[in-house]
């Protein structure tokens, strides 16, 4: 069930263009100071590295800026400026990545965290460097782009032979109180293989209400911040890619015009959720599910991108969003997971975020509500397929 300000933050996301424009000048930055820890890269891996060595490897290969730059390189979820902060939690002590110069930020006035051997990474959000360029549109994009970072650090992860274990559906209160974040909504478990799901809780009561912002987004993260009452922790499922596929994920410029062989389309939706849009009809991983040319229909419901209309297969994540939170970072993930594919298999891709009162469930004649677009992305061919070979248009 969806909550008041969910809803309406929600309504604001996919309703018409409200109008807003960011202030010139105005953007905000983020910067970290303090006491540093350098962070090595992830050139040469080797699975004999001890864990703190594998530490700065996965977080070189999932949030940090290309050497040089000035932004996370990391595929974005539409354009959300990279909202997602990392806490790095080990040996008792607390950090705050900087991923743009690539250390750990002491955090002296976070408390000890006990427990098993092993790394905590929680995710926290930082609204206002979404809210800058979206005002109250802001919501899905934030936690779409949280359902990438997930999915960077898992991939990462499987790159430097450690397990990663993610829980997020836990309350913000007890990862607040490690974070100092009031909107820290994910923890990862990295440990060595074979460690087995953490033995430990994030325990911690229940945060209190917190009261009324005022601002629409940030009423909207306060409510999504109470979760199950009996938190889970989960594995990704996510293949095993090499460490220069996430070195060399870009998100591509259109077109994304051509066609795709069978093999490659089967690929990207292999065990995953997401349904899949060409000239010949709607697909997903188990086969067809209706015929059809849908794409200009989703051009139009996706904020007008006209390249969606021809490109050569349109990747949709649906769902009802009765656990919105939930959704919104599964959505992210499984997109972030289909971006990595196309990269390692030399298709063009990017992510597609705007999708508006985009109800896919309704225009296949299904009860309204029930399968609404969350995320997507398109897909096109790196050079012409060759003649001779089953395609998908």
């Amino acid at each position: 069930m969806i909550s008041p300000a969910v809803r309406l933050a929600d309504a604001a996301a996919r309703g018409p263009y409200d109008g807003y424009l960011p202030a010139p000048g105005s953007q905000p930055i983020a910067r970290v100071d303090g006491p540093a820890t350098p962070l090595r890269r992830a050139e040469r891996l080797s699975p004999a590295w001890p864990l703190d060595r594998k530490v700065g490897a996965l977080l070189d290969l999932s949030l940090a800026a290309v050497p040089g730059w000035t932004r996370p390189r990391r595929v974005p979820s539409a354009g959300a400026l990279y909202p997602v902060d990392a806490h790095v939690f080990a040996g008792g002590i607390g950090h705050l990545y900087d991923p743009i110069r690539h250390r750990l930020i002491r955090q002296p006035d976070r408390p000890d965290r006990p427990g098993p051997d092993g790394v905590l990474v929680v995710l926290s959000l930082a609204p206002e460097r979404t809210r800058w360029k979206y005002g109250s549109r802001s919501l899905p994009s934030l936690l779409l782009d949280l359902g990438h970072a997930v999915g960077a650090l898992a991939a990462a992860a499987a790159v430097v032979d450690l397990e990663c274990w993610i829980q997020g559906d836990a309350d913000t209160g007890p990862l607040s109180a490690l974070t100092g974040r009031p909107h820290s909504l994910v923890a990862l478990h990295l440990a060595e293989p074979a460690a087995g799901p953490p033995a430990w809780e994030l325990g911690g009561d229940r945060p209190r209400p917190i009261a009324e912002s005022g601002d629409l987004v940030t009423d909207a993260l306060i409510e999504l911040g109470s979760g199950s009452p009996e938190p889970t922790w989960f594995r990704t499922g996510l293949p095993r890619f090499t460490d220069d596929v996430l070195r060399d994920r870009r998100s591509a410029d259109p077109p994304f015009t051509g066609s795709l062989r069978s093999a490659d389309l089967d690929a990207l939706l292999a065990g995953t959720p997401l349904l899949a849009a060409t000239a010949e009809g709607l697909r997903d991983a188990q086969g067809p599910v209706a015929s059809g040319d849908a794409r200009p229909v989703l051009a139009a419901w996706a904020a007008g991108q006209g390249f969606v209309a021809d490109a050569a297969a349109v990747l949709l994540y649906a769902a009802p969003l009765d656990d919105y939170r939930q959704e919104h970072v599964r959505a992210g993930l499984a997109v972030h997971r289909a971006l990595l594919g196309a990269q390692a298999r030399g298709l063009r891709a990017r992510a597609i975020g705007s999708w508006g009162q985009a109800d896919l469930g309704a225009a296949l004649g299904r009860r309204p509500g029930t399968s609404l677009v969350v995320h997507g992305a398109v897909v096109g061919p790196a050079t012409a397929t060759p003649t001779g070979e089953d395609t998908y248009a």
